[in-house]
């Protein structure tokens, strides 16, 4: 059979949103399906794309949308044409069994949906992070059809499905909750890290505000409580725009001792060997790898209500949860997993078995099977 494979990735040449079905993809090459794939221009290109070639997909790129305005990004009908046409030639080119839509961010454009349904190719979507911001009404009825339209749609938690349904004031029928990859061995075991020169907690994920929140996090430690702890934070991620800020916040406030920008690292296992717990103060998520990843390596998660964390973390227990992204109530869970510090390593422990009965060891073998079982629900077959 033939796959396709849209993203709607514009932020960044590469991010989490990409690494599921880009792995699905390479999957079906290895057992001998076709492959093509949609995605934005970018200079230098993701060498995640160039792989893909090398494994015998056919990889098209398309032009940055001009004017790159969130209007015209949202709005279908007002597209430039030269992104219309390029759906339109690509489908007309590949012409695949089955597509996947992958939405980075839930007010990513789904326009690909409206030619799949006048070519009669069945698809599917997959939403890998949903926000609370809201869909002006003016594009309702086409982010409607689209949904209606597609065989499936995979969310990464059903907090993000239930915003979606909000959002559309619709039923999603089709809906179903998927598991992300991660970058740690299923059966990691990182050596618990001593304390004598304090506890260190690490926040790991790009660095981004508006997402992430690590402007909450500053604000809580600030507090004279917190400079008088032996506690450290280290940051792990990318700059997308907020280091200077992150930088001239710790300044301004005297943190320097006790916040540490750490750059991004590619081995998290070892991350967790030199750290306690995570702290990841979100204002929304899809399903945070961050935090599935310090589950498996049995670390203490403190983190706040927003995507798939509520379900993988029973606050108290095996974690703790802010009920929303506030810098008190923020302060008021990190407090409460400081007065249980001594019981950190035994919480991990705990958290790392409640998370493997509640995650897929493999999600790109599911993703992979549910499409295999989707394409023969539509009775398509080899080309």
């Amino acid at each position: 059979m033939k796959f396709a494979f849209y993203s709607t990735m514009t932020g960044m040449p590469w991010g989490g949103s990409e690494v599921l079905w880009s792995r699905v993809a390479h999957r079906m090459r290895a057992d001998a399906h076709q492959v093509c794939v949609s995605f934005r221009r970018w200079d230098p290109e993701a060498k995640a794309l160039e792989s893909l070639r090398r494994a015998g997909a056919s990889v098209s790129t398309r032009p940055v949308p001009h004017p790159p305005s969130w209007f015209n990004s949202l709005n279908p009908a007002r597209w430039p044409k030269t992104d219309a046409q390029h759906i339109q030639r690509w489908l007309a080119k590949e012409q695949p069994d089955l597509a996947l839509v992958t939405l980075g961010y839930h007010l990513n454009t789904v326009s690909p949906a409206a030619e799949l349904m006048r070519r009669q190719i069945p698809y599917a979507i997959n939403v890998q992070c949903a926000s609370p911001d809201y869909l002006d009404s003016y594009f309702l009825d086409a982010f409607r059809a689209a949904y209606a339209g597609a065989a499936r749609v995979y969310f990464v938690s059903q907090e993000n499905l239930e915003r979606v349904e909000t959002m559309l004031a619709m039923r999603i029928e089709t809906a179903k909750i998927i598991d992300n990859p991660f970058n740690v061995s299923w059966d990691a075991q990182p050596a618990w890290p001593t304390d004598r020169d304090g506890f260190r907690l690490a926040c790991v994920g790009r660095l981004h505000f508006p997402s992430k929140g690590q402007d909450l996090l500053i604000d809580v430690l600030r507090q004279d409580k917190w400079r008088q702890r032996n506690l450290s934070l280290h940051l792990y991620g990318e700059s997308q725009g907020f280091l200077r800020q992150t930088e001239d916040l710790i300044a301004r406030h005297g943190l320097q001792d006790q916040i540490h920008y750490e750059g991004f690292s590619e081995t998290i296992e070892k991350l967790w060997a030199n750290h306690h717990g995570l702290v990841l103060p979100s204002r929304f998520e899809g399903a945070a790898l961050a935090v599935v990843e310090a589950l498996l390596c049995n670390r203490v998660c403190v983190t706040t209500a927003v995507g798939r964390n509520r379900e993988l973390i029973r606050d108290g227990e095996t974690g703790f949860i802010a009920p929303a992204a506030t810098a008190e109530l923020i302060d008021h869970a990190l407090e409460a997993a400081w007065q249980k510090r001594d019981r950190w390593q035994e919480i991990g422990q705990l958290a790392g078995q409640h998370i493997r009965q509640r995650y897929h060891e493999d999600p790109v073998a599911v993703l992979y099977s549910d499409l295999m079982a989707l394409a023969a629900e539509q009775g398509v077959g080899s080309s």
